[in-house]
């Protein structure tokens, strides 16, 4: 996502080249066109096709002019509110995985009460354990929330960006195409190929990306409810975590909806015409004005500054509500989905080690770029994990 202080946006127009080149480069067959037209016009002109009087042509480009602001208001307002609720539904699923990590880490375990309250209030349930052994299981049983908690949003992500775009257009399987034998290639960070067990990958890739979800949501509340009876606070951890992932798959069918629902094809058919209309019809009084003035010639380009900062401005708004309106790509102007999992991968690793008995491992899923250029990347990397996996996909196909 693009960033910049509002105070200094003229001077974004010469550091950010290549925005401004991406936006000239979407508007210039409109410009083009406009040249062309206006040519034709003059050449009409001058050979004795008579026009539109300039008043009637005034009355009727007026009116289109402000249906179409309107239109274009309209269109822009839905745009934006898309753009906006995205990333807020997008916040309510990283928070909640955030709050989901950190309750698992927060409610004390039996071993860890060194008052002794807690074990005398729930000595039933403590006598029932193994006291030696109960660090080391309420470790490995946190590291597996984490786990499936970062899974689970590896997954949501997919299925919001992925699954359309496909891969990162900077790596080198930006030319593979996405299904359920190449969604586990993913070089997004924190990887699924990292934090997915070979029988998690099978069953995975049997189903759809919008499924995989599901299955994480699963995976994630077994997880929480085998690390329940660890903690005193069983029921109320419990309570919590279910409200955490109601929420978070609440906010995950928010951010869906945005993806599914574009706006409905007669208003933008109807939007698209007016617009047409109206950028392409400028040249036309320019050209009457001309006439009047006895300055037309056929190669006259007195028409053509007007026509191309109308084009300019209309067609321009338009190309911002386009970009605009649906949040979860791989564009500039998109939201760093990528730093929603970053940020959140690094504060939920620093609980996790502040936590964690001593000499505990805590894994760290947000591999350097050092250790990615030691992997297999590219078409090795593919045909690697390819054949590794194509046993149980096959299995389970």
């Amino acid at each position: 996502m693009e960033l910049y202080d509002n105070r200094w946006w003229f001077i974004a127009i010469f550091t950010r080249t290549h925005l401004v080149g991406r936006f000239v480069q979407q508007l210039w067959p409109n410009l083009v066109t406009l040249v062309f037209v206006n040519l034709v016009i003059n050449l009409l002109d001058h050979l004795g096709v008579k026009s539109m009087p300039s008043s009637q042509f005034d009355i009727t480009q007026g009116l289109v002019g402000a249906v179409l602001s309107l239109l274009l208001v309209f269109r822009t307002n839905s745009a934006y509110e898309r753009y906006y609720e995205g990333k807020k539904a997008y916040g309510v699923v990283t928070n909640q995985v955030r709050q989901i990590i950190m309750n698992a880490h927060a409610f004390l375990a039996f071993h860890e009460d060194a008052s002794g309250h807690l074990n005398a209030r729930y000595q039933p349930a403590a006598e029932l354990r193994e006291r030696a052994h109960e660090a080391e299981v309420v470790h490995e049983l946190r590291e597996r929330v984490r786990r499936q908690a970062n899974v689970l949003l590896g997954v949501l992500r997919q299925d919001l960006r992925e699954k359309r775009c496909g891969f990162v257009p900077e790596c080198a399987l930006h030319e593979v195409p996405y299904n359920k034998r190449t969604w586990i290639l993913d070089p997004s960070r924190p990887r699924l190929v990292d934090m997915l067990t070979p029988r998690e990958v099978a069953t995975y890739g049997t189903v759809s990306s919008g499924a995989r979800v599901m299955l994480a949501s699963h995976s994630l509340m077994d997880a929480l409810q085998r690390l329940a009876p660890s903690l005193a606070q069983d029921r109320a951890f419990t309570e919590c975590s279910t409200r955490n992932i109601q929420e978070l798959l609440d906010a995950f069918k928010s951010c869906q909806r945005i993806v599914d629902t574009p706006l409905p094809f007669t208003y933008t058919l109807i939007l698209g015409v007016l617009l047409f209309i109206f950028v392409y019809s400028v040249p036309v009084p320019v050209a009457y004005w001309a006439r009047t003035e006895k300055r037309l010639h056929w190669y006259s380009m007195s028409g053509i500054l007007p026509s191309i900062v109308t084009a300019f401005f209309y067609y321009g708004v338009m190309q911002i509500a386009i970009e605009i309106e649906n949040p979860f790509n791989f564009a500039d102007v998109d939201h760093d989905l990528d730093g929603f999992a970053d940020k959140l991968h690094s504060e939920t690793l620093a609980i996790a080690k502040t936590v964690a008995p001593p000499a505990a491992p805590c894994r760290d899923y947000w591999p350097t770029e050092r250790d990615l250029s030691r992997r297999y990347v590219g078409e090795g990397y593919r045909r690697t994990y390819s054949h590794r996996y194509s046993k149980f996909i096959d299995e389970r196909s």
